[in-house]
């Protein structure tokens, strides 16, 4: 679900699931200069929080620098989305390369909501829309 990406009221959201039954999902509320989703589990139990500013280069100039979310649990970060810098190639294709650096997250279905996240994160900020 991603209405209106952009306006403070109507934020990007994506629900997980998996063989129809609801893994959790991934809310993208409205932050002034900072990008930060909060990726609740299947009870609405706060699982982690991702969180990067708009304040960095790679923001501004795709082929200068790649862009870092930290992901934290409980204040603690425990993992780490980077958007890497873009490639000509890449540019002219209009295609995005991310790695997920899951650290201390073992946990296989975390795994798979912090993956939905960086997902959400492509889709809401860095996807062009024709």
């Amino acid at each position: 679900n991603k209405p209106f990406q952009g306006w403070c009221c109507m934020r990007p959201s994506f629900s997980v699931s998996s063989s129809g039954q609801q893994m959790g999902e991934v809310d993208d509320p409205c932050r002034c200069c900072l990008v930060e989703q909060e990726v609740y589990g299947p009870n609405k139990n706060l699982i982690f929080k991702t969180a990067g500013t708009l304040c960095q280069t790679g923001i501004w100039c795709s082929m200068c620098a790649g862009v870092y979310f930290d992901v934290t649990k409980h204040g603690q970060k425990v993992a780490q989305i980077e958007r890497l810098p873009m490639e000509t190639e890449e540019c002219c294709l209009m295609t995005n390369r991310f790695m997920i650096d899951f650290n201390s997250i073992q946990d296989p279905q975390e795994r798979k909501m912090l993956l939905a996240s960086a997902m959400l994160l492509d889709l809401a900020y860095f996807e062009e829309t024709g």
